[in-house]
């Protein structure tokens, strides 16, 4: 898909706004690649329209690990890296937070995925869980489009990835109940949804979860889903 035809539209943060959800993280700065050393690079700040232009700009086949520390951002670009991502089978580190579109095309692309003490992996929703709201209310029909065009290419992404998309589906749901900007689900929610390989910190006590990089606590564990009968649908009982 061509990164012009969707722009700044399909941010995680506007369509989060436009359908109740909590806003995405979109006070961050514009996201930079940096290069740490042979192996590595380093992406901290919001995923924008220059992001997967600059990621293969200064990717190498030396690299097998990208440390991220991001609230999210354009999703377009977003999947584009993450396709790069599963290609190359990079490795993932989790320093502070990887929300929203980070979580959802880089965190579960990675071959091996490392999430760092009091840091936090966090889902709020995707293109395919707004596409019901976006016809209800009869948006422009190229921007609808779009939207089905760029969920399709989603729905391929996450089938080669071997992970059930109702990970991100359901965890919109799970945001809205809460009204709570994103849903972190624990190491065995991950798993049981596909998402293997993971080296994973999770926050087990109140304090903890109140020490999550820049979150403040106003997120939801899955014991928090778990408590709630009504929302059982939501998480994976399956393997």
């Amino acid at each position: 898909m061509k990164t012009a035809k969707l722009g700044a539209l399909l941010s995680l943060a506007v369509i989060s706004a436009l359908t109740v959800h909590p806003p995405a993280f979109s006070n961050e700065p514009a996201g930079k690649w940096m290069q740490v050393n042979e192996q590595t690079l380093r992406f901290v700040g919001q995923i924008n329209r220059k992001t997967a232009a600059r990621f293969n700009k200064i990717i190498t086949p030396e690299i097998t690990t990208v440390i991220v520390q991001s609230g999210g951002g354009d999703v377009d670009n977003a999947l584009q890296v993450g396709q790069e991502i599963h290609r190359r089978q990079l490795n993932i580190i989790v320093d502070g937070r990887c929300g929203s579109s980070c979580a959802n095309y880089w965190f579960v692309a990675a071959a091996h995925k490392t999430v760092r003490e009091g840091s936090w992996v966090g889902f709020h929703g995707n293109p395919s869980s707004s596409l019901p709201y976006y016809n209800r209310r009869k948006f422009n029909q190229a921007f609808l489009d779009s939207l089905t065009e760029f969920a399709q290419q989603e729905r391929v992404f996450f089938q080669a990835l071997g992970v059930d998309i109702a990970l991100v589906e359901r965890s919109s749901t799970i945001t809205v109940a809460f009204d709570r900007p994103a849903y972190l689900p624990s190491p065995e929610q991950l798993a049981c949804f596909g998402v293997s390989n993971l080296n994973m910190w999770y926050p087990s006590t109140a304090a903890e979860k109140a020490k999550l990089w820049g979150a403040g606590g106003n997120v939801v564990l899955t014991p928090e889903v778990a408590a709630k009968p009504e929302l059982s649908a939501t998480l994976c009982n399956q393997r």
